[in-house]
């Protein structure tokens, strides 16, 4: 029974909140490291993750605008190899 290697991806992530006509809002960048089997999954968990993030952003005001998946940009995705030193 094999197993899938689980890998280090770092992402890029943009959020970008529609603007209305009271507020413009600007892209809130973040970086970080996901850990998966493949860029899907861990573009899958990078999304869920800035999602939960946003939980309480309902659009109910100017400073807590409504966050979906539409707002959600992965930029990049690429393994995260820089840590694997090899020894020569």
């Amino acid at each position: 029974m094999g197993k899938s290697q689980l890998k280090a991806y770092a992402l890029h992530i943009s959020v970008k909140p529609t603007s209305t006509n009271f507020s413009k809002y600007s892209t809130m960048p973040f970086k970080g490291i996901a850990i998966a089997k493949n860029p899907t999954e861990a573009k899958e968990l990078g999304i869920s993750i800035v999602l939960n993030s946003f939980d309480g952003y309902d659009g109910s005001s100017i400073s807590r605008p409504l966050i979906t998946r539409d707002h959600i940009t992965v930029k990049e995705c690429k393994v995260y190899a820089d840590f694997i030193t090899q020894s020569k």
